[in-house]
């Protein structure tokens, strides 16, 4: 048996509330993940810190859209996570390997 849509959307809001209580430890974990894989993120301090508050409100957006019901197609890319891709750019960064 499938659960219901509710079900579902209930269950997203409780764990985009619970994981948004660790937003910091999982922002933090993110960041180390990123910068292991791809060191030159973490060479330029602006940078690593611009992609910081990026993976930050990237997380707090999806998760404050998991807790509140909020569709895909209503969330828009937050300014840091904007800025840093911009950044990257000028720079002729790659974001990935």
């Amino acid at each position: 048996m499938q659960p219901s849509i509710d079900a579902v959307d209930r269950a997203l809001s409780s764990v985009g509330a619970a994981a948004g209580q660790r937003l910091r430890e999982l922002t933090q974990e993110i960041w180390r993940l990123l910068t292991e894989d791809i060191p030159e993120l973490r060479d330029d301090d602006v940078l690593a810190h611009l992609l910081d508050a990026s993976i930050e409100e990237n997380v707090m957006t999806l998760l404050h859209a998991f807790e509140h019901g909020i569709a895909p197609d209503r969330v828009d890319p937050p300014a840091a996570a904007v800025e840093y891709a911009r950044r990257l750019a000028q720079r002729g960064c790659r974001s990935s390997r």
